[in-house]
């Protein structure tokens, strides 16, 4: 059992699955299967000792850094006490990742994500409506509530934010920023294309496959016992394309969105000490007022 020397702790929608993937194309990096949640688990050496058997690898040797990738570390209310437990088991030793994007735009994808779920927890397609039946839409993208109990565990030097923007934009010169922090070798190979588990496109699971998804047999006795590449295999098999449409915010709900999420963009500015918002989150209202208007 490694414990991971880095946690990237989300945010949703930010292409922490695509960061997942481009870390395992490099040998500086082994990660857990993503979205394990191992410090959810009350016992945690299980869970490691249990993940341990599927962790992916090009290069184990010396100099290895082990991390592990879950968006529901920052996932505040619903899911408290994270940095605490971290701190608890791990020391104060651990590197922290957080991606994060144009929250407007994270929680319309967010929404986009889960229209196009069909399971448990699915929202309907109309954002002005389920806003406020999901508080999470909002919850999630306010990075200053979600950041700041991490801040206060393990000082802000320990903490790294990515913009999914850059990223987006360059993703080689987002990867050698992360190695920097990290202390990694920038040794990355060939990186997939972009866009991995996209809201607008995502692969969603038929009642049958879901009804299995869902069961304790499959995350109790096949999920720990079958390997990354197999599951990965199946998925393309089993599951199909997304191809959903949802009802774009109104004037009035972007404004709501805007009330919200301007101030802890603020509020996140100032916690990890950059000069401005690292988003003119009044323009992006602008455009997508305009864009609701010319549709």
């Amino acid at each position: 059992m490694i414990p991971p020397a880095f946690l990237v702790i989300g945010a949703m929608k930010c292409a922490t699955t695509t960061l997942y993937h481009d870390l395992l194309q490099n040998p500086s990096f082994t990660c857990y299967e993503k979205e394990e949640g191992l410090f959810l688990h009350p016992d945690w050496e299980q869970a490691f000792n249990r993940s341990a058997r599927d962790v992916s690898t090009a290069d184990s040797g010396s100099g290895c850094l082990y991390g592990e990738i879950c968006t529901m570390y920052s996932m505040l209310p619903d899911v408290p006490g994270i940095p605490s437990r971290v701190a608890k088991l791990l020391g104060k030793q651990v590197k922290i990742v957080y991606l994060v994007r144009n929250p407007l735009h994270r929680t319309m994808s967010h929404h986009q994500h889960f229209f196009n779920w069909t399971g448990k927890g699915r929202m309907g397609g109309n954002i002005n409506q389920e806003l406020a039946l999901h508080p999470q839409l909002l919850h999630y993208s306010c990075y200053g509530m979600q950041i700041e109990s991490w801040i206060a565990q393990f000082g802000r030097d320990a903490i790294h934010v990515m913009r999914f923007e850059d990223y987006v934009s360059d993703r080689r010169v987002a990867l050698k920023g992360l190695c920097d922090f990290l202390g990694a070798r920038d040794k990355f190979g060939p990186l997939r294309g972009m866009g991995e588990n996209r809201g607008d496109s995502r692969r969603v699971a038929g009642a049958g496959v879901l009804r299995l998804y869902q069961t304790e047999v499959f995350h109790k006795l096949l999920k720990p016992y079958t390997p990354s590449f197999l599951r990965t295999a199946l998925r393309a098999v089993l599951l199909r394309n997304a191809k959903t449409t949802v009802i774009a915010p109104a004037p009035a709900t972007i404004d709501q969105m805007l009330e919200v999420l301007a101030p802890d963009a603020e509020r996140f500015a100032k916690l990890i000490g950059a000069n401005k918002p690292l988003w003119d989150l009044a323009d992006t209202a602008h455009h997508l007022k305009k864009s609701t208007k010319l549709k």
